[in-house]
């Protein structure tokens, strides 16, 4: 549990400014507030001071993602700046609330506030709790936060069950609570009563754990089950947690199985004192504390060990089009399915995406007004989007750039600017970014061939630019002049007229020309400059297109085919767009001299991340001399196609383990959805950019990855895709330097599903995620459970095989909610590799990987290596030779006598085979020494 420090429980006088269109809490203007924060540390909390009024405040602490020492009407710096502090929280990437407090005097006041809360959300959004701590958290909001002595049983059940269509469920749980000894047929209870003993009975109260009885009842009477059973014994209590809990997948001396110390520990936490063991009630609170979830934050903090290798052997987390709030054309939502309300270019997403751990970003650079680069989606004539200053996002980047980590951020530059504003590009980096950018490379690692890149460690909080040199290769004019001159004249503006027919005609052309180009050709190399320098009178040729001219440009009939939606199906609805006039188009091209041409200035700043035209990568995988701080980026369509080959996937993995590779969504991707970055990593891609504001199972798997290593950013990859020496191929059936796994997982139970839908029929389905030849979908589902959320059991007897994961480091299970047959309603994804193994609570996730808390799943985790079927013999008597002996002599009877074996097997309980492997073993466990002889004679070769 976290303390929490008492000058933060009894609270401090602040000045709430209310943000417009922003802040709902407080909507008749500013006032005096005080602030706190709950004993449990679940919210921030304020209530207003001047009158006595209910009026109140909060903002739950783990979606506190920044806390900025100003407020968003007054620049850092400025006289006075030291008395604010905004509070920023969000759900998502897009939807950032903002709550801004001033002190009325005193600065060390409001940094003591602002470091304690943002430490608090820090620790909190990378810790793993248990369904009793997020009961608690879902009813602080209700219990802390109002000014009252009581909590109405109405507001309780609000909370557990939302939503006007769950009347049934709400009514019977009302009554429920009403009648038990949590309120003693009172309507209120008080506000005193709320501790952790009360969230427990609660929780019991309302959902009845009789899969968790079942479990107590078979642990504590093995083989008698009929058997009334009251106590777990210590040594039961023991067995449980070392044969069924205990990972044997760790080592050892870094993880022991529990000792008796451990053991005590956890019997006076959870036990009555001097018990002989654990009650029913004492046995299901462990199980839903925070020593029984799914996975285990301290395996999850940052390893500095892991931080010491060449760039290129790292995972890093990668934003495509970071300034986009939604769809990629503004215009897009008129005929197309698209999950974004509105596409913006904005400041502030990219703060946000910083603060995650994406250490890369990208800026997509135009020529501005008054020499002053901006950064959108161009060409703005087609896209319809807005634009922001290059300098004010710049300043966002060098606030939030190191806050939640100190590894290397990567600046991805997409560059449309002439010479002349490429130099304000580069001025700009230098005085915002100080001594954080790196402008030379590092004396140990030269810009030579075969000189290995440096590591993320020794690139801590540097800032590194991701563009060409000047010795980029020249872009083929000429054939880029005859297919612009089969269609634009080049004596007056009204030969543009075929593009001003039809609106829908115009983005068909964008859209076949962005598919074309980025199958081949890095994002880089599809710049569509824009130069107004350029003369009315130049001649045609010598003008070349703002996009890739791969394919001549051809009159286009009206948009007739289905356009794609959202997740690819069709989609019918055609409206629209805006004409694209003349003298658009004409912005659309640049003058020879401009083209791909850099500026010095700029050119000089790229050290470690050159980038060069895909069409030059050449992927042979030989030992040849080459400079690895060449990098390549790809489109989800080049990638594709290179992991597909089969025959060059080798060299591409051996490739990506010295130089590093960045793949991009296709350019049809208006709607801003993502490709799934799996098949990326699995070749060993470094960067897999993916578009942040859009919510789904790519980005879900995107979180999962980089959660690992404290959310730093930097993933290191596989052993298999970090050494050379391995020629390591995807597709083969045995992966290198890597010992298979199996897993079986048993979904038992779901735990207030009420929240996630009203009265839902669920059904839970279970994937598995890695390498192709062992990726198992839409294979494994559980029984529909009707019209119960609140506590559905599903088949316990139905277990889920993944009978051998090839690469454990990088497999994702995937858990989803359906209701019914109908949609997804949450999900949990996890890493197989860090997965705690044995009985567990699952706590779901919403679609924008945020813990619906208490929403769960109670499910049962089988993971060991694999071993194949002929030697699972020789590991039983490894592991347990006892037992190994039984099951050797129990043969032995049966060939030597069959009959009398059968008789003696039908004297005894159920199947004693199944018991061995299900229940713990016989309390008198033979040590004579015949026994010893026959069980080293038995593992050395001896007679049987």
């Amino acid at each position: 549990s976290t303390m929490i420090d008492a000058a933060f429980l009894k609270g401090t006088t602040f000045f709430k400014w209310a943000e417009k269109s922003r802040d709902s809490s407080f909507p008749n203007g500013d006032f005096y507030v005080r602030i706190f924060v709950d004993p449990g540390g679940h919210v921030i909390y304020w209530r207003r001071k001047d009158v006595d009024t209910s009026e109140t405040g909060y903002v739950f602490v783990d979606e506190i993602v920044d806390v900025r020492a100003s407020s968003i009407h007054q620049l850092e710096n400025e006289p006075g700046s030291d008395l604010f502090m905004t509070i920023v929280s969000n759900v998502d990437f897009v939807h950032p609330k903002f709550h801004t407090f001033m002190h009325r005097n005193d600065p060390k006041t409001t940094k003591k506030w602002s470091d304690f809360i943002f430490q608090l959300s820090l620790k909190r959004r990378k810790e793993f709790h248990g369904p009793l701590f997020h009961l608690e958290r879902l009813l602080v909001p209700i219990v802390h936060v109002p000014r009252v002595d009581y909590v109405p049983i109405k507001n309780i059940v609000s909370a557990l069950v939302p939503g006007p269509h769950n009347s049934h469920e709400r009514s019977s749980m009302h009554k429920k609570i009403l009648k038990s000894d949590l309120a003693h047929h009172e309507e209120k209870i008080p506000r005193s009563s709320f501790n952790s003993d009360f969230y427990f009975s609660l929780y019991m109260l309302v959902v009845e754990r009789k899969d968790i009885k079942e479990l107590f009842e078979k642990l504590g009477s093995p083989g008698n089950f009929s058997k009334a059973v009251s106590v777990l014994t210590r040594k039961q209590f023991q067995y449980f947690l070392t044969d069924r809990q205990h990972d044997c997948r760790l080592n050892e001396q870094l993880h022991p199985p529990p000792n008796d110390y451990r053991i005590s520990a956890l019997m006076t936490r959870f036990s009555t004192p001097k018990s002989k063991g654990l009650r029913f009630r004492e046995f299901a609170r462990f199980l839903l504390s925070d020593d029984s979830v799914d996975l285990d934050h301290k395996r999850f903090v940052i390893d500095e060990d892991t931080l010491h290798d060449p760039l290129p052997h790292y995972f890093i987390n990668s934003s495509h089009n970071t300034y986009c709030t939604g769809a990629q054309i503004n215009t897009v939502k008129y005929f197309m399915s698209v999950q974004h309300e509105r596409s913006v270019s904005d400041v502030e997403i990219y703060r946000q995406i910083l603060l995650s751990g994406c250490r890369c970003i990208e800026l997509d650079c135009w020529d501005g007004p008054n020499d002053q680069p901006i950064i959108t989606h161009g060409p703005q004539e087609v896209t319809k989007m807005n634009s922001v200053p290059l300098l004010d996002v710049c300043l966002a980047i060098a606030d939030s750039a190191f806050k939640t980590s100190d590894l290397p951020i990567v600046l991805s530059i997409e560059n449309h600017c002439c010479v002349s504003q490429q130099r304000v590009i580069a001025d700009i980096f230098i005085r915002v970014f100080g001594e954080t950018l790196l402008k030379e490379p590092l004396p140990d690692h030269p810009l030579e061939q075969n000189v290995q890149l440096p590591s993320p460690w020794k690139l801590r909080r540097k800032i590194l630019i991701k563009a060409k040199r000047q010795s980029a290769s020249k872009v083929h004019q000429r054939l880029a002049f005859q297919q612009l001159g089969s269609v634009v004249s080049q004596d007056s503006a009204t030969d543009y007229s075929e593009y001003n027919q039809d609106t829908q005609r115009a983005l068909a052309h964008y859209l076949k020309n962005k598919k074309e180009q980025r199958a081949g050709l890095g994002e880089e190399d599809d710049a569509l400059h824009m130069c107004d320098e350029a003369p009315e009178e130049r001649r045609i040729s010598k003008f070349v297109p703002c996009s890739d001219a791969t394919s001549p440009i051809t009159p286009m009939s009206p948009l007739s085919s289905p356009a794609l939606s959202f997740d690819g199906s069709s989609d019918t609805s055609q409206r629209k767009m805006s004409e694209v006039t003349s003298r658009q188009i004409k912005a659309q091209v640049k003058p020879e001299k401009e083209v791909e041409k850099i500026a010095k200035e700029l050119s000089d700043l790229v050290n470690y991340i050159q980038a060069e035209r895909s069409s030059q990568m050449k992927i042979d995988g030989s030992d040849k001399p080459k400079n690895f701080y060449i990098m390549h980026s790809l489109s989800e369509e080049g990638m594709s196609k290179l992991v597909r080959n089969e025959s060059r996937l080798t060299a591409l993995v051996k490739h990506t383990t010295r130089q590093i590779v960045r793949v991009y969504p296709s350019g049809i991707r208006v709607s801003s959805s993502n490709f799934l970055p799996l098949f990326c990593w699995m070749a060993g891609a470094q960067m897999a950019a993916l578009n942040f504001q859009t919510n789904g199972l790519p980005m879900q798997f995107n979180q999962t990855l980089f959660m690992e290593n404290g959310g730093c950013g930097y993933v290191r990859k596989p052993q298999p895709l970090r050494d050379i020496s391995l020629d390591y191929n995807p597709q083969d059936v045995n992966v290198p330097a890597t010992i298979p796994e199996t897993l079986t997982v048993t979904v038992i139970s779901g735990q207030f599903l009420s929240l996630l839908a009203p009265a839902p029929s669920t059904l839970i389905t279970v994937d598995l995620y890695d390498l192709p030849r062992d990726t198992i979908r839409n294979k494994y589902k559980t029984r529909i459970v009707h019209k119960n959320g609140l506590n559905p059991v599903y088949e316990q007897d139905q277990a889920f095989a993944f009978e051998r994961i090839l690469k454990p480091e990088g497999a994702f299970l995937v858990l989803r909610v359906f209701n019914g047959e109908g949609g997804e309603l949450a999900h949990r994804i996890l890493p197989v590799h860090k997965m705690n193994r044995g009985y567990r609570h699952v706590l779901l996730h919403s679609s924008t990987g945020r813990p619906i808390g208490p929403a769960s799943l109670f499910c049962h985790f089988a993971i060991d290596f694999y071993v194949p079927p002929q030697h699972r013999d020789i590991q039983l008597s490894l592991m347990d030779p006892v037992l190994a002996m039984q099951r050797r002599e129990e043969m032995n009877s049966q060939f030597l006598d069959p009959v009398a074996y059968r008789m003696h097997s039908a004297s005894t309980s159920s199947c004693r085979r199944g018991e061995e492997d299900e229940l713990p073993p016989p309390k008198k466990a033979s040590a004579s020494e015949v026994a010893k002889e026959k069980i080293l004679s038995f593992l050395f070769g001896g007679k049987m």
